[in-house]
């Protein structure tokens, strides 16, 4: 399920090199770097031992929901840093491509509801007003994190 280095390599531009497991998890399945850090953040503040009612490590896997879909034998496999980032970006990246806008956009209209499609993310199919303020949160970090990195790269364009 892993992506091995090389392949990931060859999916970079030759003067971009990867710099965490989440960049080149995102890479990996396409989706927003900053998005799976803010999801990552909301989640557990980047805890990789992190557990709360059934969910595991830094990307609050369910492991209920996914462990036949994973092939896990047991739950605390989820503990593994690697294969909860690589689990938790694809999972991202399914609710993406079944929830998310063609346009790009973050929102979406679901059940006659407009909401964050990453609120899939903490409800599953059906999303609840608990879902909807997860969203808006998770969308609240993407933004500031980004902000955060635009900053830090005209920082280095100065210099």
């Amino acid at each position: 399920m892993l992506i091995e280095l090389a392949t990931l390599a060859a999916l970079l531009p030759a003067n971009v090199t990867p710099v965490s497991d989440v960049e080149e998890a995102s890479i990996k399945y396409g989706v927003d770097y900053h998005l799976a850090l803010a999801v990552q953040w909301i989640e557990s503040k980047n805890t990789d031992m992190s557990k709360s009612k059934g969910n595991y490590g830094s990307f609050q896997v369910n492991c209920t929901a996914w462990k036949k879909f994973l092939r896990l034998d047991h739950c605390d496999q989820l503990f593994d840093r690697e294969l909860n980032v690589d689990a938790g970006v694809m999972i991202i990246a399914r609710y993406q491509k079944r929830y998310a806008p063609r346009n790009g956009k973050h929102h979406c209209r679901v059940h006659g509801k407009v909401h964050a499609w990453i609120s899939h993310y903490k409800d599953g199919g059906k999303v609840t007003q608990a879902g909807v303020t997860y969203g808006k949160n998770v969308l609240g970090k993407m933004y500031q994190l980004k902000r955060e990195d635009a900053k830090k790269s005209r920082g280095r364009k100065k210099s």
